[in-house]
């Protein structure tokens, strides 16, 4: 098998060895709100300023490469746990391989019986970067699954977080909301009056019932762990944690049943609405808001299909027919 190899006219990219020499990454932006994708999972969000508001933690020239990045865990009702990323876990047990097209990265997995597909999009008219999962069962029984959603949040001046992050710990606060089941996560220092108006407030939601729930990385990851294996995952789950001081994260953890034959999907919605400084008040009624419309009856789906035909008319303007088909490809497409 290729490595990589361009696929659907060469409008998507399929990346099927995952540790490529470098990340191979994507960019997806609504303009306001982005993110670096690899095809390992890794990657990061920010507003605005990948430097004044970065949203989640990315280490540079770490090892392991390309971490974190926006995992889901899978647990099935045997023991199983397993991500349809390659990181977290590399597993070797689980088939992987990964889609970059314009919008868009999908992951795609095998586990046993079980095939999943990560979709990571941002949508046009929210600031909001959805994880759309489909969990197919191609057993002849009903199967249950548990899923934890995670990020690692930052305190958004990437600058300041790289020198001295330990010393700003005490700034942030992550706080769930029991009625809206939505985590929320502020850092509440700005160096300068255009952070101070901008600084925006994170929230971390599901289109399903929440089972519990982390706002702290080192209760979930655990002492002298890593992603790879989360103390938490061992446990029946979460333990709620909200902190005031510390490292951050957001998990969300669900609860997925899906018959013999069947596929079912499930969403996370990460996002932020700006002004958390300013007016708190305001920021927490505008995520709520946007949260009651992203769990809404076919909202997602119908911003999606925007987003797809956006890019279908962007690459519509222009195309080329030239020898090199390689080249024109390129030309037309990345």
């Amino acid at each position: 098998m290729k490595n990589y190899e361009f696929i659907n006219g060469g409008s998507e990219i399929r990346i099927n060895r995952q540790n490529t020499p470098y990340p191979w990454v994507n960019y997806l932006t609504n303009t306001q709100f982005s993110v670096m994708i690899s095809q390992a999972g890794g990657g990061f969000a920010w507003y605005k300023s990948p430097e004044k508001f970065r949203i989640t933690r990315y280490r540079y020239n770490n090892l392991p490469t390309d971490t974190p990045g926006f995992y889901i865990y899978i647990r099935e009702s045997n023991g199983d746990i397993w991500c349809p990323t390659f990181h977290p876990m590399n597993d070797a047990q689980t088939e992987r391989y990964t889609v970059h097209r314009a919008g868009e990265t999908r992951f795609y997995a095998k586990h046993g019986d079980t095939d999943a597909v990560l979709s990571l999009y941002i949508l046009p008219n929210n600031d909001t970067l959805v994880w759309d999962v489909a969990l197919t069962n191609n057993s002849g029984a009903q199967k249950d699954y548990e899923i934890f959603a995670y990020a690692e949040l930052s305190q958004f001046d990437w600058n300041s977080e790289r020198t001295f992050g330990y010393y700003w710990q005490h700034m942030l606060r992550t706080k769930y909301d029991h009625d809206r089941e939505i985590l929320f996560y502020n850092f509440n220092y700005a160096k300068d009056d255009y952070r101070r108006k901008i600084a925006p407030l994170v929230y971390f939601a599901s289109d399903k019932p929440v089972i519990s729930f982390s706002g702290d990385r080192d209760a979930f990851v655990g002492d002298y762990r890593s992603e790879a294996n989360p103390i938490a995952l061992e446990g029946e789950k979460c333990k709620n944690e909200e902190i005031f001081s510390g490292n951050p994260c957001a998990v969300l953890h669900i609860a997925q049943g899906c018959g013999a034959g069947k596929t079912q999907r499930c969403k996370f919605f990460l996002g932020v609405e700006e002004g958390a400084l300013e007016n708190y008040s305001n920021a927490h009624l505008k995520a709520y808001q946007t949260v009651d419309k992203l769990r809404g009856e076919g909202y997602v789906d119908s911003q999606k299909q925007i987003l797809d035909e956006s890019y279908e008319r962007h690459f519509s303007h222009f195309k080329c027919d030239i020898p090199d088909k390689d080249l024109e490809r390129q030309i037309n497409v990345w």
